[in-house]
């Protein structure tokens, strides 16, 4: 506790001196080795912010990067911590060319998309538990739409080739998008728990953007 004290008076007293920076980097990697996340994203975020210049700059942003995906709890929570931990990387990898964290970001990356993947079916379980016939239509387009290379977006074209067209009455522009899937989708592979596996297709075939 002294320690931390001691640490936090120097940024706060001195914040233009020349340990400041070192001070809040020590700060924050204190708090991630101890699991402390939310804090540690605090820290890394104000070294970012108030210390552009800093050496600490590229772990700022790396490791800022990393807490904010720790601190992330599960599809049926917020998804703040994704996106932000999404955001980081993108521009960890940008203001970072020569970054020798570079092939761990862009994994990183795909995990992320697998995770919030991984949330909008949660949103589409959710409505079925519900019995909302249009609402799981809509979800699955969502999914089907931002993450069409998962087994997720493959289940979800499943699921809406199902529906009764009668519950989806009102809804023409999903009655137009359901006509526009192929016929004879292949089913996804499941695990062993039944749900989609959960690969992504080759980045330099997908649609998505590389860095």
């Amino acid at each position: 506790g002294n320690a931390l004290r001691s640490l936090k008076s120097i940024w706060m007293n001195d914040p233009t001196g020349p340990l400041a920076d070192d001070a809040l980097m020590l700060t924050a990697t204190y708090y991630q080795r101890h699991q402390n996340y939310v804090e540690a994203d605090r820290y890394f975020e104000i070294l970012r912010e108030e210390y552009p210049d800093s050496p600490h700059l590229e772990s700022a942003f790396v490791l800022g990067a990393h807490v904010k995906q720790m601190s992330y709890q599960g599809p049926y929570y917020e998804g703040q911590d994704l996106e932000g931990a999404r955001k980081l990387k993108e521009q960890s990898l940008q203001l970072f060319p020569v970054s020798s964290h570079r092939q761990q970001l862009r994994k990183d990356l795909d995990e992320l998309y697998l995770q919030e993947a991984e949330r909008h079916w949660a949103k589409v379980e959710y409505a079925q538990k519900k019995g909302k016939p249009k609402f799981v239509a809509i979800e699955c387009i969502k999914l089907i739409a931002e993450y069409p290379d998962t087994g997720y977006a493959k289940e979800a074209r499943r699921i809406l080739m199902e529906i009764d067209r009668k519950e989806l009455q009102g809804l023409p522009e999903v009655m137009e998008f359901i006509e526009t899937l192929p016929a004879n989708e292949p089913l996804p592979s499941l695990d062993r728990g039944g749900e989609p596996v959960k690969a992504v297709s080759d980045p330099g075939t997908s649609g998505r953007v590389r860095l």
